[in-house]
């Protein structure tokens, strides 16, 4: 009598490095996913992608008037509303990319369930949709400079850069939030929450050197204050580029990234059966 050999399928639960390989061989489910999340986002809607721009421009407005007419924030000869559309604009694309990302997992349970795909192809796709919205906002941006008197300089080559920087911040975090949404859906309350809070400790609506100086110490600890600092110097070239901020946005960006990623596709393997 011959013995028929078993095979056991199980989680691993030791910690595993993303299959980058994987995901590049199925690049193409990639550009689908990240398209229809960009589709999705705007159909049926009669002003299309203009949303990406009129929310930063709405934004700005109220900014200017609270923080500009009622508070009186010194932006010396860079006009307020610059200040705070530069900032807005690499905010914008940080929080959609993390607010997508954090939900992608139980927003496609029925994918997740039925067939196979390396699962980090889906946050990866709403990088990608945020991207698009983000590179629909650079224009605008830069027709406000030349509208309200500034002037456009070589240092805007360093936007792609500052933009992937808030990318690669926003996916490692919500690469933690996902996977632990799958098991937690209070995840999914305390993201909205998170943001709002996240974006007036962020030198956003207000220039980081309004700040007192031991608070500006602490602003650093923020990984998002070296990003919108150096994406606003890259705009307004105003100051002094900030090489420490950067350089510590850029630190906490890679272990946020790489933690995040080993965290993600350690606990992918029981997606499927609790999502």
């Amino acid at each position: 009598m011959t013995s028929k050999a078993v095979i056991r399928i199980a989680p691993s639960r030791r910690l595993a490095l993303p299959r980058l390989g994987e995901v590049a061989r199925r690049r193409e489910l990639l550009v689908f996913l990240a398209w229809r999340d960009i589709s999705a986002r705007y159909r049926q809607s009669v002003l299309g992608v203009l949303w990406a721009v009129i929310q930063p421009l709405a934004m700005m407005a109220a900014f200017t008037l609270v923080f500009d007419q009622v508070a009186g924030i010194e932006t010396g000869d860079t006009p307020y509303a610059l200040v705070a559309l530069s900032g807005l604009v690499v905010w914008q694309l940080f929080a959609r990319t993390l607010a997508g990302v954090a939900y992608v997992v139980v927003g496609n349970a029925g994918m997740v369930t039925k067939i196979y795909f390396p699962r980090l192809i889906l946050p990866l796709a709403t990088s990608l949709a945020a991207l698009v919205d983000f590179a629909v906002a650079i224009p605008v941006l830069l027709a406000m400079i030349v509208i309200l008197g500034g002037e456009l300089s070589w240092t805007l080559v360093l936007l792609p850069a500052v933009g992937l920087m808030a990318t690669a911040i926003a996916l490692g975090i919500g690469l933690w939030l996902s996977a632990i949404n799958v098991r937690f859906r209070d995840v999914g309350h305390a993201v909205p929450f998170l943001l709002q809070l996240w974006l007036f400790v962020t030198p956003v609506a207000y220039p980081l050197s309004a700040l007192p100086d031991p608070w500006r110490r602490l602003a650093l600890f923020n990984p998002m204050t070296g990003v919108v600092d150096g994406f606003r110097w890259s705009v307004l070239r105003s100051g002094d580029f900030p090489w420490g901020e950067l350089a510590m946005s850029a630190v906490t960006g890679t272990v946020f990234l790489v933690t995040g990623a080993i965290f993600f596709q350690s606990t992918q393997r029981s997606f499927a059966d609790v999502v």
